[in-house]
């Protein structure tokens, strides 16, 4: 009998937790919404002019640069345009290197110590 009235207890504690959890995101959705209908201009996704396909086409151009980025990240080509935007980004104050000067400094630092890394 001890069991069952445990088990209960738990049932409603877990039923309690559950029910504030939704009760939270459905508080935050509707906030999220009223605050998105105020704003005076229409998001991103909200545009006219960004129809499902040229989304599509959009995530699909994304997802072939990322997985490129990676491929070259795999196999040791370090990405010029990535360095660029990082330069860009977090030192808009020091010039970049040229591309050339780039790759010779990746190459540095990957086989600038001998033949071998491990030792």
């Amino acid at each position: 009998m001890g069991w069952i009235i445990l088990n209960n207890q738990l049932d409603a504690a877990l039923c309690v937790l559950f029910m504030s959890v939704g009760t939270r995101t459905l508080i935050f959705g509707v906030r999220a919404a009223l605050i998105a209908r105020r704003q005076p201009q229409p998001r991103v996704l909200e545009n006219d002019y960004a129809t499902i396909d040229s989304l599509r086409r959009a995530r699909t151009r994304a997802l072939r640069r990322l997985l490129a980025q990676t491929g070259r990240l795999i196999v040791g080509v370090p990405d010029y345009d990535l360095y660029l935007t990082h330069m860009g980004r977090l030192h808009p104050d020091t010039p970049p290197m040229t591309r050339e000067a780039f790759f010779a400094n990746r190459l540095e630092a990957r086989y600038g110590r001998g033949a071998s890394r491990c030792c």
